[in-house]
């Protein structure tokens, strides 16, 4: 693809649906494609499509493409049990959706193919490229045998792509051993960009002592919100709470709280760079803008998912970030505690990030 750079070229990005971390994290990487001209037709589907409708209005093509279906449980065993007995519906849907995919190509031409956590997503016949950072399953119990026969799974599932794309650094590393200590993986064809955020870092005052941000599949967010309401009232702070509530632009006042049903990108962002800390939940995409931010943060894994416990524990283990559970968070205990993390440093920042993007992508 030498000389690439020079010539507009036509990109298809596919985003994954399965929370809104990999549409928040993309949209760095598609606002760079466009600003230095390229075309890009996004595919995506329900809430993260909404938001990336949102944030790029008319600057590209958007195409509603249904995603898989996601098994969802309260606890480890309950979501690999329902995701082993979804397997064959999972592999269905990934089926169909290579199938839509190639017709789409077959219809229009393309340059290049970039998937986040579209596995259907690929060609042989379009240069495809993989935005990913789960390269091993994290196991329930860390299983050694079980967690390489995961990555054994991925290596061969991720072989048709012509690059992985690493949202994060080669060495002082945010992921650990979801990108790290590979075995079954071509290292040529694994590259780390650097992490992904469309969070800036902002030069506002720190008028916030805690912001605090309710997300999460339901019910795991509903039982978050009641949780940190049933304290409000008893915990002498000025913080902002964002319920999560997409589609409601309510605010009102408890004591000194400030509570939004819901918060857009540009208020979430403002939120992160005003706060002393951030009460959040652990997904990876979220670990990413508080590093882009430079926040201390208390991280809530979302019970269930084995990703959001080990990067919360990692993070905590490094000293980057503190760790609270769903139902044991205590707002007081959080204010009372003396030594805030560290924020972690990154070696460079998005801006970066989005260049090594373009880069391996468009040479």
């Amino acid at each position: 693809m030498a000389g690439r750079s020079a010539v507009k070229a036509r990109v298809l990005f596919a985003v994954g649906s399965w929370g809104l971390g990999h549409a928040t994290r993309d949209l760095p990487l598609i606002r760079g494609l466009i600003e230095r001209g390229h075309a890009v037709t996004v595919l995506g589907s329900g809430s993260s499509l909404t938001l990336l409708r949102a944030e790029l209005r008319d600057s590209c093509e958007l195409i509603e493409f249904p995603g898989m279906r996601v098994p969802l449980g309260s606890s480890p065993f309950r979501f690999y049990f329902k995701y082993t007995v979804m397997l064959p519906i999972i592999c269905w849907d990934t089926w169909r959706q290579h199938v839509q995919l190639q017709r789409l190509l077959g219809a229009r031409r393309f340059d290049a193919l970039v998937s986040d956590n579209r596995y259907a997503a690929w060609s042989r016949q379009v240069p495809s490229y993989l935005v990913a950072h789960g390269l091993r399953f994290i196991a329930p119990g860390r299983g050694r045998l079980l967690e390489l026969g995961l990555e054994h799974f991925n290596a061969f599932a991720f072989r048709h792509y012509r690059r992985i794309l690493v949202p994060d650094f080669e060495t002082n590393d945010l992921s650990g051993d979801l990108s790290h200590n590979l075995r079954f993986y071509d290292p040529h064809q694994v590259r780390y960009l650097g992490l992904l955020s469309s969070v800036r870092r902002l030069d506002l005052p720190r008028d916030l002592d805690l912001f605090i941000s309710i997300s999460g599949p339901e019910p795991q967010r509903t039982i978050l919100e009641r949780t940190v309401t049933a304290q409000l009232s008893r915990v002498p702070a000025r913080g902002l709470v964002a319920l999560g509530r997409a589609g409601s632009h309510n605010r009102w006042r408890s004591g000194g709280w400030e509570i939004a049903a819901y918060l857009d990108r540009a208020q979430q962002e403002a939120a992160i760079n005003r706060c002393r800390m951030a009460v959040i939940r652990a997904g990876y995409s979220t670990v990413m803008e508080l590093a882009e931010a430079g926040q201390p943060a208390v991280l809530i894994p979302t019970p269930g998912q084995t990703e959001q416990e080990y990067v919360a524990e990692y993070q905590t283990g490094l000293g980057h970030a503190h760790m609270a559970g769903q139902m044991n968070l205590d707002l007081e205990a959080v204010l009372r505690r003396g030594h805030p993390p560290r924020p972690y440093v990154p070696p460079h920042r998005t801006q970066t990030s989005v260049q090594r993007f373009l880069d391996e992508v468009l040479g």
